[in-house]
């Protein structure tokens, strides 16, 4: 399999991940009323946060073997596609408003990675 699928992979696994767990944080039980040790235990073993990291997990296992097939230097960056499509889904996903300046910064990293892709 082409290493960048690899990459590919655990981009997207990460992507949903943080998405997950900004679904896991929106439920009504933990909404700022509870803040003790309790309420952070049933946020980290609830539904959504649990499975965040489950997609975490698996994840690392892909970017771990796409790092045995890749220099670091090549792979790393492509860690900020995570950010730019992360973005666009909390806009799509959790009606999140992005700000010029966002916008800006998340182009100012695509052409950073079609830079790097080129090499």
């Amino acid at each position: 399999m082409n290493p960048n699928l690899y990459i590919l992979i655990s981009v997207l696994l990460a992507v949903i991940a943080q998405l997950s767990f900004k679904k896991g944080v929106q439920h009504p039980e933990i909404t700022g009323k509870e803040k003790h040790l309790w309420s952070m235990m049933r946020l980290v073993f609830g539904r959504y946060v649990f499975f965040g990291f489950l997609m975490y997990g698996i994840s690392t296992i892909f970017w771990l073997i796409a790092l045995s097939k890749l220099e670091l230097s090549y792979a790393f960056p492509f860690i900020s596609l995570a950010l730019v499509l992360t973005s666009i889904f909390g806009v799509l996903v959790f009606k999140e408003k992005l700000s010029f300046r966002r916008k800006l910064g998340i182009g100012i990293i695509c052409a950073g990675i079609l830079l790097i892709a080129q090499t």
